[in-house]
């Protein structure tokens, strides 16, 4: 499921990844990884909790809950710690598999679009010799549409693209701005340091049992903060 939470302005979300990224590596440099009984692991600072997280591991289920958040995934695996493991690699798989998905509307992403759209037509209009006048008036005409709804607002973003996109271009498909919101994007920069700080254990495998201790923990996550 799909939850919008906010308009990011000034940054494309190729920024905030990378933004994110270096303040992973701040954020989770110091923590530690303990892990509390067969399936369950507390990853923190030590004596502090500020951006510390319990991951569960359980079969078909991952539980991740702590000072970012809440958040399951279901990739329906018995080894649901090797699957995440593995999973990392590929942020869009990896969030392809979330109970949710918050996301952000990214304006500068939507703006880029419309320049980019106007200047293809330009563009393919003095190479093939078409007449794009009408496509390119569209564009600037929804861009205009969309400027005028927002009037500085942003507030509900989204729903007012897809309402000048519809208007405007008369088609119910508008093309899509929004990605993972900020705090997703640290959900999965934590993600990271616990794979790290995991593998960075000698002699570890990932366990492909299911752990009664953990089944116990799932009905605490939300309010067990570390």
């Amino acid at each position: 499921m799909k939850i919008l939470k906010d308009t990011v302005e000034g940054v494309s979300f190729e920024q905030e990844v990378r933004r994110i990224e270096l303040e992973g590596v701040k954020c989770f440099k110091d923590h530690e990884l303990t892990q509390e009984s067969e399936n369950v692991w507390l990853c923190q600072r030590p004596k502090s909790s500020v951006y510390g997280f319990r991951l569960v591991f359980v079969p078909g289920i991952i539980f991740f809950g702590g000072d970012l958040g809440e958040q399951v995934w279901k990739p329906y695996r018995q080894d649901t710690l090797a699957w995440f493991l593995d999973a990392l690699d590929s942020r869009s798989y990896f969030w392809e598999k979330a109970s949710f998905r918050e996301e952000s509307f990214y304006l500068s992403d939507a703006m880029r679009l419309i320049d980019d759209a106007i200047k293809q037509y330009k563009s393919d209009g003095k190479e093939k010799g078409e007449d794009n006048s009408e496509e390119i008036a569209a564009w600037k005409l929804f861009r205009t549409n969309f400027s005028e709804r927002l009037d500085g607002e942003y507030e509900n973003t989204a729903s007012e693209w897809y309402a000048a996109y519809r208007e405007v271009m008369n088609d119910h498909e508008a093309p899509g701005c929004c990605d993972l919101s900020t705090q997703s994007l640290y959900q999965y920069e934590a993600c990271k340091a616990f794979a790290r700080l995991y593998k960075a254990q000698s002699d570890r495998t990932p366990d492909r049992t299911s752990d009664r201790t953990a089944l116990s923990a799932l009905s605490t996550i939300v309010e067990a903060k570390p």
